[in-house]
């Protein structure tokens, strides 16, 4: 079977809401938002995190909503999906993510999963403790599209970001 890397740009993220499991009417669709529309979720207190497009690169920055400017800390999932080939008998091989925080201890990637649809989580990494270049090998037949979610965690962040410019996966057709 030919190996083949499937990719999309750092920019092409979506949040997830905290509380958009529990969404079925108008009313927890607002509660979900919060006060805040588009790419901004709540995460609890004065946090808040943004998810900013800007060419290739999605950039996550967590601040102080308020009127004061304190460190923030919390946690919340960022989502890309994968471009992917489906046949009889595929397999991925790799999830990878390139990525850059100038303070690894403040605001990072701290687990990685990939899910095949809405079908079975195929990798899980829940320590995660890098920068720049994450890959990990596994080998996992697919049936349907590849996501990789990404909990990106906060610690005493204020204004500290995590530049996000790939995410992609190795791939046996």
């Amino acid at each position: 079977m030919p190996t083949q890397q499937i990719w999309t740009h750092g920019n092409a993220g979506l949040l997830e809401r905290k509380r958009a499991p529990a969404v079925n009417t108008k009313t927890e669709v607002r509660r979900a938002f919060d006060t805040f529309d588009g790419d901004i979720v709540n995460l609890g207190g004065f946090a808040a995190a943004a998810f900013l497009r800007m060419g290739f690169e999605g950039r996550v920055v967590v601040f102080d909503h308020g009127d004061r400017d304190f460190d923030k800390s919390g946690e919340f999932w960022l989502h890309y999906t994968l471009p992917t080939i489906v046949v009889p008998g595929c397999r991925v091989r790799k999830v990878m993510v390139r990525f850059n925080t100038p303070n690894l201890q403040k605001i990072a990637i701290r687990r990685i999963h990939m899910w095949d649809g809405n079908r079975e989580r195929v990798f899980a990494d829940d320590d995660v403790d890098e920068n720049m270049r994450y890959e990990r090998g596994f080998n996992q037949d697919y049936q349907m599209g590849l996501t990789v979610s990404m909990l990106i965690r906060a610690n005493n962040a204020n204004d500290d970001i995590l530049s996000i410019f790939g995410v992609g996966a190795e791939i046996d057709i």
